[in-house]
């Protein structure tokens, strides 16, 4: 767990959040020769790779050989396709299948503009477990389609597994290990959305009751907006609030860690309000659709309901040693410098947090004028001690909460997230259920950045992670996996009273 860590300023890339993306500018016209796009390709695709080798530890990390080989792989490729561009679609593949060579959430591309109009086989696809199954198909869209529930084998004689890793992640998170990532696109099976070098199949074999049967396709162009709606009929509630779903039973909706204007009033309420929960019988962490942000609110949830000396203990009887190194540049100061007014804001002039980051600051600086690459993140003051104090004691300190716990993640648990579950999991009887996480690489904190061309912005991480007992791109698996959607509170609810029954 990263509780000891600088605040982690940043949302899982994969979401898009305008948090990250804030500084993207509209796009101006152009208006050189006849055909710009190679130019703006190339551009875009040099300023990303300079920014990244200036800045970012992993283009001089000597324990992940993969970034900085694939920097210098992946800009050659880039640039041999950039150079053929002649479209904007060109210009936003060459720049996607670049970022998406890296396989890293921190490391991500927005763009402003999306085709309006995308084409789509009338089928939902979403991943369920190992198999592609069918959840929804429109009405009168013409020519048979298959049952709801029925798993989609191949199209056009392609494996589903390989259209996934050839098709879909290549231009998105060139990593077919991360589940939660195959969980997220799954979707884009049976959808032209122009991303990628994407050839729409003219026919699909589906498995249902045993028996395979090939269904031709037909394709009609239907609004991006109209589409999302459409496959995404239930939306996740984005309000954090902590309901009492059952006598007794508490439902705590943590949406994101990167809370905002009154959001941040009310998280800050809501973990004052759970140490008044000491008495219930079973409290709910539900994260899901969190990718992440600051590592300290999950730590100070966890410390209101069970105690802090509680937490303390956990941490202190599973030591997190990793350590954080800052790679040193002016550009990663400058943001630094500019954190300064929020952090004391969200924790206070005289936090441990507060004052760890400003002498993280200072450190920076004179490493900077030393000509250091990397610096050492200072810990905040009370991280010691409170190992210390856990250290010297003489008999276990009991949690003064008795009740159940359970965290309820899905395949958005990323960054601050999965230091909260880091956290969560420590403690002990705690349950994990729901959906496999996502993962992070060791590379965190990152800050947005727009394109030259102003087409979009891309993410750059500025620290990276040493000697972290969780694995680079390592998700957690929960022991009780959820086998419906994840966007159904009130079947999730009535599933995790039948967890706790058992």
């Amino acid at each position: 767990m990263h509780g000891k860590s600088l605040v982690i300023l940043t949302l899982l890339i994969s979401v898009f959040s305008s948090a990250v993306y804030a500084q993207a500018e509209p796009i101006k016209p152009v208006l050189a020769e006849a055909n710009p796009w190679a130019q703006i390709a190339q551009t875009d695709l040099t300023y990303i790779y300079q920014t990244v080798k200036a800045n970012h530890p992993g283009a001089i990390d000597d324990q992940n050989l993969y970034f900085s080989q694939w920097l210098e792989q992946g800009y050659r490729e880039g640039l041999a396709r950039a150079k053929k561009a002649t479209s904007l679609q060109d210009v936003t593949n060459s720049l996607s299948y670049f970022v998406a060579g890296f396989a890293d959430g921190h490391f991500g591309i927005a763009f402003n503009q999306h085709p309006d109009m995308q084409s789509w086989a009338g089928i939902g696809i979403e991943k369920q477990f190992q198999d592609y199954k069918v959840y929804y198909t429109a009405e009168d869209w013409g020519g048979r389609l298959p049952a709801v529930g029925a798993k989609l084998i191949s199209c056009d004689n392609i494996a589903v597994d390989t259209m996934m890793n050839e098709h879909i992640l290549k231009y998105r998170f060139n990593n077919n290990q991360l589940n939660a990532r195959k969980v997220s696109y799954a979707k884009k099976l049976l959808i032209n959305d122009k991303i990628g070098e994407f050839t729409r199949p003219n026919s699909c074999v589906f498995e249902s009751k045993g028996e395979q049967t090939a269904f031709s396709l037909h394709w009609q162009k239907i609004d991006r907006n109209d589409l999302y709606q459409t496959l995404t009929p239930v939306a996740l509630p984005k309000e954090f609030s902590i309901d009492e779903f059952t006598p007794k039973h508490y439902w705590v909706r943590l949406p994101s860690f990167y809370p905002s204007g009154a959001d941040e009033t009310k998280l800050q309420a809501m973990i004052m309000a759970l140490a008044g929960l000491r008495d219930a019988e079973l409290v709910v962490f539900d994260v899901r659709g969190n990718g992440g942000g600051s590592s300290q609110w999950g730590q100070d949830l966890m410390s209101s309901l069970y105690g802090k000396a509680y937490i303390a203990q956990v941490m202190q009887n599973n030591p997190d040693n990793s350590y954080a190194m800052w790679r040193a540049s002016e550009d990663n100061h400058a943001y630094l410098v500019s954190l300064k007014p929020m952090l004391i804001r969200q924790f206070g002039a005289d936090s441990d947090i507060t004052t760890s980051f400003l002498q993280t600051t200072l450190d920076m600086r004179q490493a900077i004028d030393n000509q250091q690459s990397l610096v050492k993140e200072a810990l905040p003051n009370n991280s010691q001690a409170l190992q210390a104090t856990a250290v010297n004691r003489h008999q276990a300190e009991k949690s003064l909460y008795q009740g159940r716990t359970i965290l309820l993640t899905d395949k958005s648990c990323g960054s601050a997230c999965l230091d909260f579950a880091d956290l969560s999991l420590s403690i002990p009887q705690l349950i994990h259920a729901g959906q496999e996480t996502s993962a992070d690489t060791v590379y965190m904190d990152v800050r947005g950045i727009n394109l030259p061309s102003k087409l979009g912005a891309f993410s750059l991480a500025q620290k990276v992670y040493r000697d972290r007992k969780r694995g680079h791109n390592q998700s957690f698996v929960p022991q009780y996996q959820f086998n419906g959607s994840m966007t159904d509170t009130q079947g999730l609810q009535h599933w995790v009273l039948s967890l706790i029954a058992q």
